[in-house]
């Protein structure tokens, strides 16, 4: 059975950011952002796994993890790609999920969370489980469908720097990517 996008939106339209897979050219946009020597690369709200098969394919030597917390989504893109780690789960709970050795070696992480619609109090859960995981200097690479990005109140109590990294407007709806980083 086919599980689309939009079947799992009208589902949970909180959770389910979109009704259509990202396209070929924001996972372009989004895989630039990720160190050619990764070794261990986290992906958030795998969907029905456009990122995930761009990263099996351009970084085959990477142990990859990736959260989808809709079952009928996590099923089908670990059947689709038996070398990834899917955790069906939420993300927030990361750090207690992963394998011990990952914790604190993760190059970068990349989500397709629909963090502008999901309660601001909630970021802050996000983006700190997400530095728990990543290595230092690691980055978390984050896409949204308005051109701003989440409230920037979550930043600032995380203490990270953003970065703007471009708009892609071959994806519907059009997608404006960016990258944090720990201040500290």
């Amino acid at each position: 059975m086919k599980i689309s996008m939009l079947q799992q939106w009208l589902k949970n339209p909180f959770q389910i950011g979109t009704i259509k897979p990202s396209s070929k050219a924001l996972v372009d946009l989004m895989l630039s952002q990720v160190p050619a020597d990764s070794q261990c690369i986290v992906e958030f709200g795998a969907g029905t796994g456009p990122i995930t098969e761009g990263l099996v394919q351009q970084f085959p030597q990477a142990k990859v993890f990736s959260f989808e917390l809709q079952p009928e989504l996590a099923d089908k893109v670990q059947k689709q790609f038996p070398s990834v780690r899917v955790l069906n789960c939420n993300v927030t709970e990361a750090a207690s999920i992963l394998p011990a050795e990952v914790i604190g070696h993760v190059d970068v992480i990349l989500s397709s969370l629909p963090l502008l619609s999901i309660p601001a109090e909630n970021h802050i859960k996000i983006l700190e489980s997400a530095f728990q995981i990543l290595k230092p200097g690691g980055s978390f690479i984050q896409f949204t469908y308005l051109p701003f990005m989440p409230p920037i109140r979550a930043h600032q109590k995380a203490d990270l720097w953003t970065q703007f990294v471009g708009m892609e407007l071959k994806n519907l709806p059009p997608a404006f990517v960016w990258s944090f980083k720990k201040l500290t």
